[in-house]
């Protein structure tokens, strides 16, 4: 009880002593300044790849085959060709209009060019008999198998593989002002085939290549194949100028034009065109037909 109540007088005289004791708290204002920093990196890769595999078994046993096959090989390679001031101009005008059966024509200006047109085609014939005993005499059957095969492989300089990489074309022709190629008012209205071929520059390979294969047969099978390689490694150009430089060679002006040409023609027509130098051009065509309805060229 004694200890007690000098803990209490303590505590009196404290206070007593001190008078009132508290405490104060002063709150300034608050400043703040935020600073963002954002880095955002993407990366994205799309591999996309689709592989067709098809398997056809044929079972038929033809009775009697048609088969075409048109091959064609053109190449430019080891040219130089330095023709200055020499001016080039290819025209067709008025031409090749109103045709029935195959048309061709092959006009080069230039120089080192190579041309063609190639046409294969294979007709199995089959008349089927007749009650009066006609038709095809000792052929019965009803089975036939038409295949049809298209190529060529152009080369301008080398193909890029081996020995050939080094062997390329030049071309060094200035101070021509034009070299022009036209084709007006031409290749209209044929029935059948129509191939032209127009080369005013250099080192330029053209071919204009149509395979058909035909059986008259009820039935059967056709295969139609097409296949082209073109190769243009190692060729030099060094014509003309950019006309920055008024010492320099005259820059050649090139124009290639059809104007009111291949129109309202029934069959199958090709057309190669170039100004140019080291242009590999091709139009290939592969048909192959089995049946009683079969076209006409």
């Amino acid at each position: 009880m004694k200890r007690l109540l000098l803990t209490c007088g303590a505590m009196a005289l404290l206070v007593g002593a001190g008078g009132y004791a508290g405490a104060q708290t002063t709150t300034p204002w608050l400043h703040s300044t935020t600073t963002l920093g954002k880095t955002i990196s993407e990366t994205e890769n799309i591999n996309v790849t689709t592989n067709v595999g098809i398997a056809q078994t044929v079972t038929a046993v033809a009775d009697d085959a048609a088969e075409a096959s048109a091959t064609a090989n053109q190449t430019n390679q080891s040219n130089r060709d330095c023709g200055n001031c020499a001016e080039k101009l290819d025209v067709i005008e008025n031409s090749s209009d109103s045709n029935t059966g195959l048309t061709s024509i092959n006009q080069a200006a230039g120089n080192d060019n190579n041309q063609g047109t190639l046409v294969s085609a294979a007709i199995d014939t089959y008349v089927p008999s007749g009650p009066g005993g006609g038709g095809t005499p000792g052929d019965p059957g009803t089975q036939g198998f038409a295949h049809a095969q298209a190529e060529a492989t152009q080369v301008n300089g080398g193909t890029g593989v081996g020995e050939d990489v080094a062997v390329n074309n030049d071309v060094e022709a200035v101070d021509l002002q034009f070299r022009t190629g036209t084709i007006t008012n031409s290749v209209n209205g044929n029935n059948g085939l129509a191939f032209v071929n127009q080369a005013t520059g250099n080192n330029d390979n053209q071919i204009n290549e149509l395979s058909v294969a035909f059986s008259e047969r009820p039935s059967g099978v056709a295969l139609a194949e097409a296949d082209l390689g073109q190769f243009n490694t190692g060729n030099r150009v060094g014509e003309g100028d950019d006309g920055a430089d008024p010492s320099a060679p005259i820059g050649i002006h090139k124009s290639a034009i059809i104007t009111a040409s291949m129109n309202d023609n029934v069959g199958v027509f090709g057309v190669n065109q170039s100004v140019g130098n080291n242009g590999n051009q091709a139009n290939l065509v592969s048909v192959a037909a089995v049946g009683n309805n079969l076209p006409s060229f």
